[in-house]
């Protein structure tokens, strides 16, 4: 009954250390985000910002499928996205399909490259969550995880949740 009741509600269950947690399954339009909707709840303005949040959740979720490490730093992100995304331009020609596909990382690459490390005036103590820099940008995403109980911070750290490791886990599935 509950295989049945999570089918038709498109909701996709957990178990993860003896509980139970449920998500949205694709696509979901009563429990899930729309586009619009994520971009609105982190903050951002425009597709491309809105994809490249995408795009640092997914590296922040294969840091986490790799490694056992119960924190993630923010200069880390920063340097991992980076990283995955000169990859990304570096191969553009090898792993394109067509010209949309290249836009559509080549609009990434270049959005992340124009991005400052950290706004003016910031220093490391007072860093803001804002679309004006890296470290805004993945603060705006990191804000997010938290309000869905996906991270909790602490003393400027960010600690995975027990809710975002299962669904981790199981993202794969």
């Amino acid at each position: 009954i509950l295989d049945a009741v999570l089918k038709k509600s498109n909701l996709r269950l957990y178990e993860y250390r003896n509980t139970l947690y449920v998500t949205a399954g694709d696509e979901n339009r009563v429990f899930g985000y729309t586009n619009d909707e994520l971009k609105k709840a982190i903050g951002l303005r425009l597709n491309r910002e809105l994809f490249l949040a995408y795009l640092i959740i997914y590296d922040v979720m294969i840091l986490f499928y790799e490694t056992t490490s119960g924190e993630a730093a923010l200069a880390y992100v920063i340097e991992s996205t980076t990283s995955l995304l000169s990859g990304v331009m570096a191969r553009l020609e090898s792993i394109v399909q067509n010209d949309i596909e290249e836009n559509s990382f080549r609009t990434l690459a270049l959005l992340w490259d124009e991005l400052p490390m950290m706004a003016e005036n910031d220093d490391i103590s007072t860093l803001k969550a804002a679309r004006g820099s890296k470290t805004g940008f993945i603060k705006l995403v990191f804000n997010f995880l938290i309000s869905q109980d996906l991270f909790a911070e602490s003393a400027g750290k960010y600690y995975i949740t027990d809710r975002m490791r299962a669904l981790i886990e199981n993202y794969y599935d």
